[in-house]
């Protein structure tokens, strides 16, 4: 009897046991964001290098003193100007006759000076009718005693200026108050009744120019006469 040798099946291999899948890996926690970084103030920028730099208050000290500087020159000008204003005088050359020039007596008022003194001073006053009166005042830059209307040297106010005269015209007498020189460049002009020519100062016919004290001025002008007016000055 045959027998079948039967082959003896090996016993079918083990499976191998699946793989262990890999656990997955732990999603690693996302790294915390870290805090930005604080911005660093930005640096202040250091002021430009200067040699030899004054301190601030050595700089605010000296802006002060140079302020103060200012303003003394500026009161010493305006103090020096108004002495100026008040001292000047204009001169026959300096000033012509015809701008601010004296004006005396006008016709019809007997030729008036009122307590001249012994010697020219503020006292000598020509009273000069309707233009008012005037005293004498001292001309710093010729250092002489002159008389004009000028308001700084009017005493009274009369009812006629020197604008009228030069628009109306008119004739203004007075008697010298002290020995001197008249400036007239216009109208005409007498002395004790002697016509003198006309100048700066005017003179006789032989050429002298004192007028002396006492005697009588007889100064006339024509309507619409821009120049009319004159100025004595005293010896």
């Amino acid at each position: 009897m045959t027998t079948k040798s039967s082959t003896t099946k090996a016993a079918p291999a083990a499976k191998t046991a699946p793989v262990a899948k890999t656990a997955p890996v732990a999603k690693t926690a996302p790294v915390a964001k870290t805090a930005p970084v604080a911005k660093t103030a930005p640096v202040a920028k250091t002021a430009p290098v200067v040699t030899n730099p004054e301190p601030k208050a050595q700089r605010n000290l000296l802006r002060d003193l140079m302020f103060v500087l200012i303003m003394i020159v500026a009161i010493m000008a305006i103090i020096w100007f108004g002495f100026q204003i008040q001292n000047q005088v204009v001169s026959a050359n300096n000033n012509p006759v015809g701008n601010d020039p004296v004006i005396n007596n006008p016709i019809g008022n007997d030729p008036v000076v009122n307590n001249p003194g012994d010697f020219v001073s503020e006292s000598t006053v020509l009273v000069l009718g309707p233009l008012g009166s005037y005293h004498a005042v001292l001309d710093s830059n010729m250092n002489k005693w002159t008389l004009g209307i000028w308001p700084e040297a009017q005493i009274s106010i009369g009812e006629m200026t020197l604008a009228d005269l030069k628009i109306k015209g008119g004739t203004i007498q007075f008697v010298m108050p002290f020995d001197g020189t008249i400036n007239n460049s216009a109208g005409s002009v007498s002395i004790d009744n002697k016509v003198w020519t006309l100048g700066n100062p005017i003179e006789d016919e032989s050429g002298n120019t004192l007028v002396i004290k006492g005697s009588l001025v007889t100064i006339s002008y024509g309507a619409n006469n821009d120049s009319a007016g004159f100025q004595l000055w005293f010896k």
